[in-house]
């Protein structure tokens, strides 16, 4: 199946899921969400069949949304530690992630403050300073200096883990945590899988994970992320060019969740993640 009959099929099964969520549930969304977002661009590019841009003005709309619909916007730390004290989540409660760390996510912050959300750049470590679409170390440490961006570990160099030794996992997963914590002079405790969904990682690289130091790691699996969410394999929600404020309040709703059940069928990972 082509990419764009894929998005056509993947929107017609997630209206058909939002019309009977309305009619036959409370709308309210229950649990966390996790949005995940990659570059937030100038322009709406035509050329992304991956979904890895949204355009600026399109995400401010989507973040005027949250704030007018008094959606709760916490940081994943926070979301962390309510897992972690298995607490309950407050309805319509949303976190804000950004994966690879593309220079153009210097944008977001302007916005974020605008609205006082927290969000989590996942930095993918060998990016930096390499390539202009990438942010810097000097970006980084910008980013770190507001109290709303948190940065994670989105790995050393994006491979897929699952298969990987021992030595090029300590390279991937700890390295890369050690180089940003001397970078930023803080703990970097939040990871993100390259890639993400499922075959991208097994029970071996979660407990590399954990037994790094992290405290969560965010998958691309689709859906909420109720309280007994393991916290090393969160789950993600993707928005992208195609989510207008129609989509973004179906994906919102978990009118897409069901996705997951494609993705564990599928035996052909994303692009990118």
């Amino acid at each position: 199946m082509s990419m764009d009959k894929k998005i056509i099929f993947k929107q017609a099964i997630g209206d058909c899921v939002h019309y009977f969520k309305t009619r036959t549930n409370s709308p309210t969304e229950k649990g966390c969400r996790v949005l995940m977002y990659h570059s937030i661009s100038d322009d709406f590019l035509l050329e992304d069949s991956y979904q890895m841009t949204t355009p600026l003005p399109l995400f401010e709309a989507q973040m005027a949304f949250l704030y007018e619909n008094n959606y709760h916007i916490i940081s994943s730390d926070h979301m962390t530690d309510v897992l972690m004290k298995k607490k309950t989540f407050l309805d319509k409660t949303v976190v804000l992630t950004f994966d690879d760390g593309f220079k153009d996510n210097l944008k977001v912050l302007q916005v974020l403050e605008k609205y006082c959300f927290p969000a989590t750049i996942f930095v993918t470590v060998s990016y930096l300073d390499q390539e202009p679409v990438y942010l810097s170390s000097k970006d980084i440490k910008f980013l770190c200096d507001s109290k709303l961006v948190t940065i994670g570990s989105h790995t050393l160099s994006h491979r897929l883990l699952k298969g990987l030794s021992d030595s090029d996992l300590e390279k991937e997963i700890i390295l890369s945590k050690k180089i940003l914590e001397n970078m930023i002079s803080k703990p970097v405790t939040l990871f993100a899988y390259p890639f993400g969904a499922y075959g991208a990682y097994d029970k071996r690289i979660v407990r590399f994970v954990e037994q790094a130091g992290y405290k969560a790691a965010f998958s691309t699996i689709a859906g909420v992320n109720e309280l007994h969410q393991d916290r090393y394999q969160i789950k993600r929600t993707r928005i992208s060019r195609l989510d207008t404020l129609t989509e973004f309040q179906k994906e919102l709703l978990g009118a897409y969740d069901w996705y997951k059940l494609w993705q564990r069928m599928s035996t052909i990972l994303p692009s990118r993640g």
